[in-house]
């Protein structure tokens, strides 16, 4: 099988991934607290460096020097909710907070708990309640926003878990969260609100194809279409040659003497 080049409706594209970050999903972790995930937490308690607690910190260690993002957060309240048009029950932490974590050595090793911002109401929530709720979510009055939403809604409200019910939990929790892919939606929403024209017009200045390595006659008519037509997108099953693709495509714009900047979700 061989590469697809596609010409595509750019806006419908865009369109298409902002559908699929705001998809209402249990896998993503700022909307729904699974087992396991977060470690209860007590002002007045220290931390032993062990078991859940230790993870959490080697985690959030080892994402900050990668990739310079704060993943920890206080969890001061969470919310339980069910969305009756899909009768999916959540676990959203409301109120959150970043902190570092801190390893103490001694007798016996601790962490500590150091603020990173104020009290903050979790923007995944507040995102979702917007999109499906018209709920208008702000910093001081959440949860007071929640209630008469609820009460405007006729959706019940209980102190404790109940079938089809909403009800809120104080327990403090503290747990590893990837945000990145909310970036990610601003980031889409910031280009759809431009000229998309602009960065999909031709090339007026062809390239010479350049390659540095093998490559098939569809890799190299996707190339020297990009090279020459402007912006395109690259489709193929696994094993098709869509990495080596682009390192030919780098090679060709780089010894043009262009710049060139290649984003990606994985680190290979």
């Amino acid at each position: 099988m061989s590469l697809e080049d596609r010409n595509i409706n750019y806006n419908s594209v865009l369109d298409q991934a902002i559908a699929r970050q705001r998809k209402l999903s249990k896998t993503n972790k700022l909307l729904h607290l699974r087992e396991n995930q977060a470690f209860l937490y007590s002002d007045n308690i220290a931390i032993k460096a062990s078991g859940k607690a230790l993870k959490t910190f080697r985690f959030h260690a080892r994402f900050k020097a990668l990739y310079g993002i704060n993943p920890t957060l206080l969890i001061h309240q969470v919310l339980h909710w069910f969305d009756p048009k899909t009768k999916k029950h959540f676990s959203s932490p409301l109120f959150c907070q970043r902190i570092d974590l801190l390893l103490q050595k001694d007798l016996e090793d601790k962490l500590l708990v150091k603020e990173s911002s104020s009290v903050f109401v979790n923007p995944v929530l507040s995102r979702y309640f917007k999109v499906y709720f018209d709920i208008e979510l702000n910093d001081s009055n959440a949860k007071e926003q929640i209630i008469e939403a609820c009460k405007r809604n006729n959706i019940k409200l209980s102190e404790k878990e109940e079938q089809e019910t909403w009800w809120f939990s104080n327990e403090k929790l503290i747990g590893n969260f990837d945000y990145s892919s909310l970036y990610f939606e601003e980031d889409l929403l910031q280009i759809q609100h431009e000229n998309v024209k602009d960065w999909t017009a031709p090339n007026t200045n062809p390239i010479q194809f350049n390659f540095v390595g093998p490559y098939d006659i569809s890799q190299k008519e996707f190339c020297e279409s990009m090279l020459n037509e402007g912006p395109s997108i690259l489709q193929g099953p696994p094993g098709t040659g869509k990495s080596q693709t682009i390192v030919n495509l780098i090679s060709s714009y780089a010894s043009a003497g262009k710049k060139v900047l290649m984003v990606s979700s994985k680190k290979a």
